[in-house]
């Protein structure tokens, strides 16, 4: 028996983050652009949620050729 046990598939992006450590969090918000980090953890999930959903992180070959 695996002395932990790891997920072999995570549904959603919430998920995901909510499977990450504070840390791990923080660094990954300090990526992304705009605003003030936050200390709690439901709070920096969020937080990256809205980041990653933000229009400026899309790639611009996603956008429609007009």
């Amino acid at each position: 028996m695996p002395y932990y046990s790891q997920l072999e598939k995570i549904p959603t992006r919430l998920e995901a983050l909510n499977h990450q450590t504070v840390d791990q969090l923080k660094a990954l918000a300090q990526l992304l652009p705009d605003g003030k980090i936050p200390t709690r953890k439901a709070e920096l999930v969020s937080h990256v949620m809205e980041r990653m959903q933000a229009k400026s992180l899309r790639s611009p070959r996603c956008r429609k050729i007009r």
